[in-house]
């Protein structure tokens, strides 16, 4: 009975746990730029054309739990916003999304022109499955969507970026998972 015991508690205590949404799975914490990073929330990005579709779960990674949107968006911490596709996307499509969010946002995007060519015109086509992840260091934001990466430097950019998640979210119910509300 002791080996046995034993044994499930070496088990326990090996697997790693992690958090799941729609049967998508994200790590609860990470490493990024030297800072561990805790998993804060995740959220689904939902698309309604006639029928509701799963578009991809999206986890918010911060150094510090928080549920407080702007607190997060004007902080310093080192954060990732990474997004688990669950479908085929057009690139184009999503780069129609990133702009209709930074404008439903409040964004003069006629103002960082550079920025939001950058930000539209790397992204390509997505595959069920594929990752796309948002790295906001304290100087710049790494993007990475699968063989495409690319930076953006603007520190008044930066915010608005992550807005497209925390601001006025494309859908009910995305903002609040990432907060964990």
């Amino acid at each position: 009975m002791k080996k046995l015991l034993l044994a499930l508690v070496l088990i326990l205590s090996v697997q790693t746990f992690a958090a799941e949404m729609k049967g998508v799975k994200f790590d609860d914490e990470i490493t990024l730029a030297g800072k561990k990073l805790v998993l804060n929330g995740l959220g689904l990005r939902k698309k309604v054309i006639i029928f509701t579709f799963k578009v991809y779960v999206a986890g918010l990674y911060l150094e510090k739990k928080s549920k407080n949107a702007e607190a997060i968006i004007n902080s310093n911490q080192v954060k990732r916003l990474e997004m688990k596709f669950m479908r085929d996307v057009d690139g184009e499509k999503i780069s129609e999304a990133y702009i209709e969010g930074l404008k439903n946002n409040g964004v003069d995007i006629s103002k960082f022109p550079e920025e939001v060519k950058k930000l539209t015109s790397k992204i390509t086509d997505i595959e069920e499955g594929q990752v796309i992840t948002f790295d906001f260091l304290k100087d710049k934001i790494d993007i990475n969507h699968g063989n495409v990466n690319f930076q953006i430097t603007n520190k008044k950019f930066m915010p608005h970026v992550l807005k497209l998640w925390l601001g006025k979210a494309p859908n009910s119910g995305l903002k609040e998972g990432l907060l964990g509300l």
